[in-house]
């Protein structure tokens, strides 16, 4: 959802765009199911090349098959699948039930009693599809009630697995009540701030709470700001190059049943298109380097192991989206939205250029009392300045002045995509032409990405440039915008040098202290206009 000032944006696509209807999305899902069934019965096999796993509970082969567990169980939710669908169906679940009810899978249960979500998921699944055995039910309520499930400490996301997963056992309703308030969901996190794993529990926090769609988010949560974090994480994802988060972020946003804001139609886009570019979705650690060098049987575990995640995420989004209705509102008009701007955000700009002005006068007198020769010594020596500080580099040196926000910036701006891709360049040309997106709706997308590169980077002259110059352009404010102003005005020190570089005394001591913060301060007095304007 995006958040405007004075103004609003809308979708440029007013009917529901080819690539989310049913022809489309099938296909895709088929191609999917095919990938699992063909992989699932070779998993023991491609096991002995992932020689990084040494005690049997953490191999990968039991995450492999809760997951299939679940792809299966939101296919079985599709109304009226095709007939292949429907085929590969009753395979994969021919196969789960093959191997989740196995020798191994009982030695691993009694064993294990403290990873019966995990070893039992699949079973449970296949109990509600009407495929029950009644010895391994009672291996697993045994080992669920013992105790030891919840015997250790847990993030609030994982708690929740554990409830979904028990309710799906006893057929109850889970109750996460407790757990909201400690949960990513009802927080403040924005991604300048989250880890990947801190995007993770947002995504399955919204799984576990929906069970995977077939509820609607609790009235009790705040689905804007649900939305504006979703939208960050995929902002930040598209610039990351993170097809597995950006699909697990769009599964996310699906969850909310609201319409898809820009920043979701541009995941999609931008996923669909590499994935019919490639013919699969590669995993963050896949590199296509290590994969020539592998042969035969090592190969193939290897590509399976670094893609079968992201590949199992892309046909569960299409699972879900063919369960919703196709007049959902995804290819609708987003709503507008105007935010009303902290004020608190406002007196804490001014206050940072007060108090950067009153650091540079003082420190200009300060600097003016030294000895001329020992002022001439540390201007040419820039190398004694400790890190960072030489390592701030202008932004002119990154954008064309009289093609600032053309889609052509963006993308020099953007990292280089990997090699795997192989014609990334060209590719990524071609994501941003046919990108369903008005210019200033992709632009912002775009340039929110760059905003928490830069934060995450520490890369503040690149930062306060971009706030700057999206201020005196007038593009809308996003919630990341307000977010990134944050956090640079929350970088001032009590001195009211700006940067942490200039913790060093060695730094703060020098010319370049005053360069800095004054070149910061005056972004701060571009974006304080943008924030001020129409209040």
């Amino acid at each position: 959802m995006n958040t405007l000032i004075n103004g609003e944006i809308k979708t440029s696509r007013e009917n529901l765009p080819q690539s989310l209807k049913r022809d489309e999305l099938f296909p895709r899902l088929i191609k999917v199911l095919k990938f699992a069934s063909a992989n699932l019965d070779q998993l023991d096999h491609y096991a002995k090349f992932w020689k990084d796993n040494t005690d049997p509970i953490l191999f990968l082969v039991e995450k492999v098959i809760a997951e299939t567990a679940i792809l299966v169980f939101l296919v079985s939710r599709i109304p009226e699948p095709c007939d292949e669908t429907r085929s590969l169906l009753v395979t994969l679940r021919h196969q789960l039930s093959m191997i989740v009810r196995s020798a191994q899978s009982r030695i691993l249960l009694l064993r294990y009693p403290n990873f019966a979500t995990q070893l039992g998921l699949a079973h449970i699944i296949l109990t509600r599809l009407d495929e029950p055995d009644e010895e391994f039910d009672v291996l697993l309520r045994r080992a669920m009630t013992m105790g030891q499930v919840d015997s250790v400490p847990r993030v609030p996301f994982r708690y929740m697995d554990i409830r979904w997963v028990r309710a799906l056992l006893f057929n109850t309703r889970p109750d996460f009540t407790d757990l909201l308030p400690l949960s990513i969901i009802t927080s403040c996190a924005h991604p300048i701030y989250m880890t990947r794993s801190d995007a993770y529990a947002l995504t399955h926090e919204l799984m576990y709470i929906t069970d995977f769609g077939d509820t609607p988010v609790p009235a009790s949560l705040d689905l804007s700001r649900i939305s504006d974090m979703i939208d960050a994480g995929l902002a930040w994802s598209t610039v990351s190059k993170d097809l597995d988060l950006i699909g697990e972020l769009l599964f996310a946003a699906t969850l909310l049943r609201q319409p898809w804001s820009s920043y979701s139609r541009f995941g999609w886009h931008l996923l669909v298109s590499v994935w019919d570019n490639l013919g699969f979705l590669p995993g963050p650690d896949f590199e296509g380097a290590v994969h020539s060098s592998l042969l035969g049987d090592e190969a193939s575990s290897y590509i399976f192991r670094y893609t079968y995640h992201t590949n199992y995420v892309g046909g569960m989004l299409c699972a879900l989206l063919l369960h919703n209705t196709e007049d959902d509102g995804r290819g609708m008009p987003s709503p507008s939205a105007t935010n009303r701007i902290d004020l608190e955000l406002i007196e804490a700009c001014e206050r940072a250029v007060s108090l950067a002005l009153d650091f540079c006068e003082q420190q200009q007198l300060y600097l003016s009392s030294r000895h001329n020769q020992e002022i001439a010594q540390e201007q040419n020596s820039p190398t004694n300045y400790s890190r960072n500080l030489t390592e701030i580099k202008p932004l002119s040196a990154n954008l064309v002045p009289t093609a600032r926000f053309s889609l052509e910036v963006a993308s020099a701006l953007l990292p280089k995509w990997s090699d795997f891709y192989n014609r990334s360049e060209e590719l990524w040309t071609e994501i941003l032409h046919d990108a369903p997106l008005k210019s200033d709706e992709l632009s912002l997308v775009l340039f929110d990405g760059i905003l928490i590169r830069a934060a995450r980077h520490y890369d503040l002259d690149v930062l306060a440039s971009l706030l700057a110059d999206m201020a005196r352009h007038t593009l809308p404010v996003s919630n990341t915008f307000l977010e990134a102003t944050a956090f640079l005005v929350h970088q001032q020190l009590p001195s009211g040098a700006l940067g942490a570089h200039f913790v060093i005394p060695q730094n703060l001591e020098s010319p370049h202290s005053i360069s800095i913060t004054a070149s910061l301060a005056i972004h701060i007095v571009e974006i304080l206009k943008r924030l001020t304007h129409g209040l």
